[in-house]
């Protein structure tokens, strides 16, 4: 299946600002910096946190996913690393 998506880019007017540019994102679909759907994400990560490394690769490779060992444990590594906050925009909240 393939899905075509568009999504708007907007610029933040504030010289100030961190972000310069901000894209739609589509709820329960797409997230920030994602290149994979939440679903298939949240799979990966059960994958990854199941058997991690070198096994989890080869289980999403019969899943027909390609996914890396070094991709598997970047999810176990954010479990382990305190949340960051983004920075904030007046122009674009959230």
């Amino acid at each position: 299946m393939v899905i075509k998506l568009q999504v708007r880019r907007f610029r933040c007017r504030d010289r100030a600002c961190r972000r310069t540019t901000f894209a739609e994102q589509v709820d329960g679909l797409t997230f920030r910096h994602g290149r994979r759907s939440s679903g298939l994400q949240t799979v990966l990560r059960q994958v990854a946190v199941m058997l991690a490394g070198r096994a989890g690769a080869r289980l999403a490779h019969t899943l027909a996913v390609r996914a890396s060992r070094s991709t598997l444990l970047r999810p176990i590594r954010r479990l382990l690393e305190p949340e960051e906050e983004p920075g904030a925009c007046a122009a674009f909240p959230g």
